[in-house]
């Protein structure tokens, strides 16, 4: 059974994978015969703590800014003044962190497994590994206990090459189980 998947026309086995553009579908696929198994992005919850300081930092001035009218109005223009500058920023350190959570992703082929990071007009090769020249030992799953409930936790796969071991982490992955089940496709084939 096919699962559907959000993907134009990328066929892919994992229901949890992101879509890719064409063009670095290319740069991405570098091995002869290699397919993507899976694509992903971390898990949402890495952006909650920006959100959270943005909200309680908007709160806080609306609150300054309702007690400043008993001040007069030069305080409250002056703190209106400092609210909305502090929004602007806010809102482009939200933008920013938004896009580098966007960029950066988890990618696992037939061939290789790597942590990828499309800032910019290039691909940046944080972390590859090559899977037929290496042997995978182990791979394991930790799920916090926040992470039981939001659905994400850390993916960590060691392999074993002919100089040393090599674990990747794969930070706050969305369904960590199911992505285990990808990594272990991946092996296989």
């Amino acid at each position: 059974m096919k699962i559907p998947t959000k993907n134009f026309g990328l066929n892919l086995k994992d229901k949890f994978s992101e879509k890719i553009p064409e063009k670095l579908k290319s740069l991405i696929l570098a091995l002869k015969g290699e397919e993507i198994v899976s694509v992903r992005r971390q898990h949402w919850v890495v952006l909650l703590p920006q959100a959270l300081l943005t909200l309680g930092l908007v709160i806080f001035f609306l609150i300054l800014l309702i007690f400043s009218l008993t001040f007069g109005l030069f305080s409250f223009i002056l703190l209106l003044v400092s609210f909305l500058l502090v929004v602007v920023v806010l809102i482009a350190y939200g933008y920013k962190s938004y896009q580098d959570w966007k960029d950066y992703l988890y990618v696992v082929t037939n061939k290789k497994i790597a942590v990828v990071n499309l800032a910019g007009s290039d691909i940046e090769w944080e972390r590859e590994v090559i899977t037929d020249s290496a042997k995978e030992t182990s791979i394991e799953v930790k799920v916090p206990l926040p992470g039981r409930y939001l659905g994400y936790g850390d993916v960590t796969v060691t392999f074993e090459t002919s100089s040393r071991v090599e674990p990747i982490t794969f930070e706050k992955v969305p369904n960590p189980n199911g992505f285990r089940k990808a990594l272990e496709e991946a092996g296989q084939s």
